[in-house]
C-alpha cells in the first residue's frame, strides 16, 4: 500500500469519525457516538484522557482535534511499523 493510499484511508475514516460525533446524540441517537468512537480509536481514549488531564473542558471540537491528533501519531507510527515490516519480509 502506498503512501497516498494510506493518508487517503486516514482522512476518510477521520471525516467519518466526525460526522458520527456531529451526529451522535447520547439522548437520542447513540449509535453515532459508538461509530465516533471506533472510527476515532485510540485518540477518542487518549483524547479525553489528555484532555482531563490537561484541565480542559471537554466539548465537540476539543475531543474532535485532540482525537485526530492522536491518531495522526498513532497512524504513523503504524505506517513505519508497516513499512519496515515488509522490508524486512521481502528481503
Amino acid at each position: 500500500m502506498n503512501g497516498k493510499m494510506f493518508w487517503g484511508m486516514f482522512a476518510v475514516t477521520q471525516l467519518f469519525g466526525s460526522l458520527s460525533l456531529a451526529t451522535g446524540s447520547p439522548h437520542g441517537n447513540p449509535i453515532g457516538l459508538v461509530a465516533a468512537m471506533a472510527l476515532l480509536f485510540p485518540g477518542s481514549i487518549l483524547g479525553v484522557f489528555a484532555l482531563d488531564k490537561l484541565g480542559i473542558q471537554a466539548g465537540y471540537i476539543a475531543i474532535l482535534v485532540s482525537a485526530v491528533l492522536f491518531n495522526i501519531i498513532c497512524w504513523y507510527g503504524f505506517s513505519l511499523a508497516a513499512n519496515k515490516y515488509s522490508r524486512r519480509k521481502s528481503s
